[in-house]
């Protein structure tokens, strides 16, 4: 009897809340040694004290390149740092994210855009779980800070090579959506604990 409990409770599928979490909410580093450098750089910059604060990949890492001439006429007085790398995706930008309690104090406006670098090996539910505990980090790291979280952009090409399988299961909440539900999530956790900043979501 024993071996057959045995059997029967290997043959018991895990609950998911038993399972390991998602990829996209596990914090993480790359091994790259550029990725490293530029990490340890933008570190440096958060001495200057950034009044306004965007954070990302490389969406909004090229504005420090390709657009730099209109970064520098629309933010260039405003104290701004853009904390973001190429390629990152939600966990790496979680990794990343701890040494920010540093400049609790001055970071004004953060401004997040973050996942489109899941969605080529991940189902929208988890990236939307990566994009909600990006969120939930910030509001820890930086308490007074008021978040902007920006939906990322359409993918076509990604979507265009994922094997849906058949039948085809009920719809995902969209990426899109992670924004309203990180802001509702915020705005209620900050309701109940006093005045503070909450979340926006355009």
């Amino acid at each position: 009897v024993p071996r057959l409990l045995l059997c029967l409770c290997a043959c018991v599928p895990a609950p998911r809340a038993w399972a390991a979490p998602p990829h996209a909410v596990q914090p993480r580093a790359r091994a790259a040694r550029w990725w490293r450098a530029r990490h340890r750089a933008q570190l440096a910059l958060l001495r200057h004290g950034p009044e306004l604060l965007f954070l990302g990949d490389s969406i909004t890492a090229r504005w420090m390149r390709r657009g730099r001439a209109v970064w520098q006429r629309a933010y260039g007085k405003r104290r701004a740092l853009a904390f973001a790398i190429d390629g990152d995706e939600t966990g790496h930008l979680l990794w990343r994210l701890a040494p920010l309690s540093r400049v609790r104090d001055q970071v004004e406006v953060a401004v997040l855009m973050i996942g489109t670098n899941n969605v080529a090996r991940e189902p929208p539910q988890d990236i939307a779980d990566g994009i909600v505990a990006v969120v939930d980090l910030l509001h820890k790291q930086l308490p007074r800070t008021h978040v902007v979280v920006l939906a990322i952009f359409h993918a076509a090409r990604c979507r265009a090579s994922v094997v849906v399988p058949s039948p085809a299961p009920a719809p995902s909440p969209s990426l899109g959506c992670a924004a309203a539900r990180a802001s509702r999530r915020s705005t209620s956790a900050r309701a109940s604990s006093g005045p503070a900043a909450a979340s926006r979501a355009p």
